[in-house]
């Protein structure tokens, strides 16, 4: 993957953050758990800031694009942070269609 691509799942990961983190906010009945998230999820939002920098300026020499390449393999914990906030986003949205509709 280059760079371009790499940012791109950087911001990617960063609006599912912004998108959970409102979900988090809106809900009613914080439990523990949503408000520890509420409490870690903008740290992680900071350091996705600092590498998105990074990843826009990638003139910061072979070392960095090597490191920004690695941060997009499937293994990585950017990938993993990405599949953990889209799984708690799922569970966080309101219910849409059918289901909502016949339990009024």
């Amino acid at each position: 993957m280059d760079g371009l691509s790499t940012a791109a799942r950087i911001i990617s990961v960063l609006q599912l953050s912004f998108d959970v983190l409102e979900y988090i906010i809106g809900a009613t009945g914080t439990t523990k758990a949503r408000r520890r998230l509420r409490e870690e999820i903008p740290a992680c939002e900071d350091i996705l800031l600092q590498l998105q920098e990074h990843a826009d300026n990638t003139n910061g020499g072979t070392k960095w694009r090597k490191t920004i390449k690695v941060l997009a393999d499937s293994s990585t914990p950017l990938y993993r942070l990405g599949v953990t906030l889209e799984t708690i986003k799922t569970e966080l949205e309101p219910k849409r269609g059918w289901i909502r509709c016949c339990q009024l």
